[in-house]
């Protein structure tokens, strides 16, 4: 089956970066002829400076092809998705990755209903509900899949609340569970690359975009309100990266003095390891990821909303304790594996946008951070939990779940729009 497959590009240094990238891989091994076209144009993954060529047209494939990535075959978005089958020579799917209610996805999706191709999407959301006005931008599609139950779930609440039939969704939607590449994360790698911080700090790390929802707030006013005898050897490493537009409002010097504002803790910037400049890294390459996975002690994800959230998962498969909020898309992939007081409480509330996000307890995250600096016993027993739940969590099983997907999905002759009206 030929896919054109329209994404984030795979070297990106984001979860959806590396998601296109194995993905891709996972479907060629399986046969599929897999064609990306992406957005970004500087390559940071496992170090490699690749960019696009010069061209005088973005639609002029001989002075725009990308070089070949891990056997990745990349083009340049140019604007439209029937000059990129033209050019390819056609294929008999188009599959779409993102969050269908943001740009660029949702200005490409109405594309679907005029080229004469069945697309299925691959579509993102992290708020707990999801109100019509953005869910429906899914009807220009012919079914989509989620990477997970929750995502797909509050998609298609939005639908049917706007007056569409449920069972032609429940009929035309997957669940397609994000994986790795366990051959690339796993605990011996960590003998190989070593500790960065001092020996004689506890470190406590975590990983995302610079975007308020990532609430480092929340794991910075969880490690200064610990005991002062925890405070006294504790760090947190935070790898934030810079990519697309960040958040313009976040202000990291404002956030760090209100925590010490609010805390009377005078030690956070000294203990706060930024391990690349929030606003202006592209991001690190995957061997620096991977060196500070296996450089802290526990990996924090207070995050207020995802759709799946990768960065747990790579940390569990190098064998490190995890402890993760409880919003229904992490709850969903750690909640049976973790235990009770791993998965930190969150409260929702509702951000201007009229979406509905889910914001941690910080206490609770501390006691949580308490418990893995005291209990050497429970962390080792949470990082084996979370490791034999991280297995499941394949690059080639997520490629097999989307070849089934996509064989279904070949078959769709309408668009969700016109198949599920009420």
């Amino acid at each position: 089956m030929r896919v054109l497959m329209v994404s984030e590009c795979p070297w990106a240094p984001t979860s959806m970066g590396k998601v296109t990238l194995w993905l891709v891989q996972g479907l060629k091994e399986l046969g599929f002829d897999v064609k990306v076209v992406c957005f970004a144009g500087v390559a940071t993954m496992f170090g490699r400076g690749l960019r696009f060529r010069a061209a005088h047209s973005c639609c002029d494939w001989a002075r725009n092809v990308l070089e070949k990535y891990v056997e990745v075959e990349v083009y340049p978005w140019c604007g439209n998705l029937a000059q990129h089958l033209y050019d390819i020579g056609g294929a008999d799917i188009v599959l779409l990755y993102g969050t269908p209610y943001a740009p660029p996805l949702s200005e490409i999706l109405p594309q679907c209903r005029e080229i004469g191709v069945p697309c299925l999407g691959y579509f993102l959301n992290e708020s707990l509900t999801l109100p019509p006005e953005y869910a429906l931008h899914v009807l220009n599609v012919h079914g989509f899949a989620a990477p997970t139950e929750f995502v797909r779930r509050t998609i298609i609440d939005g639908c049917v609340h706007a007056g569409f039939r449920r069972d032609v969704f429940e009929e035309r939607t997957f669940v397609v569970y994000h994986g790795i590449d366990h051959d690339l994360y796993r605990p011996e790698v960590c003998s190989e690359l070593g500790r960065l911080f001092p020996p004689e700090l506890f470190i406590v790390g975590t990983l995302g975009k610079n975007m308020i929802r990532k609430n480092l707030f929340a794991l910075l006013m969880a490690v200064a309100t610990l005991p002062e005898h925890l405070r006294e050897r504790i760090g947190v490493a935070a790898m934030l990266i810079q990519y697309g537009a960040g958040d313009p409002k976040w202000n990291i010097e404002a956030t760090l003095s209100l925590v010490e504002m609010k805390t009377g803790w005078r030690m956070v910037r000294e203990r706060t390891f930024f391990t690349s400049e929030p606003f202006t890294s592209m991001g690190l390459t995957e061997r620096e990821v991977l060196q500070i996975y296996c450089s802290v002690d526990l990996f924090a994800f207070p995050s207020d909303g995802e759709a799946f959230g990768l960065p747990p998962l790579e940390a569990a498969a190098v064998g490190k304790p995890i402890v993760v909020s409880a919003h229904p898309a992490l709850a969903e992939v750690w909640g049976e594996a973790l235990p009770e007081d791993a998965i930190v409480p969150c409260e929702p509330y509702v951000v201007p946008e009229g979406l509905e996000l889910c914001r941690p307890d910080y206490r609770a995250l501390s006691r949580a951070i308490a418990r893995a600096m005291e209990d050497r016993r429970w962390a080792e027993e949470v990082a084996r939990r979370a490791h034999e739940r991280a297995k499941a969590f394949t690059y080639r099983e997520m490629a097999r779940r989307m070849a089934r997907a996509l064989e279904e999905a070949a078959s769709f002759r309408s668009v969700l729009a016109d198949a599920a009206k009420g």
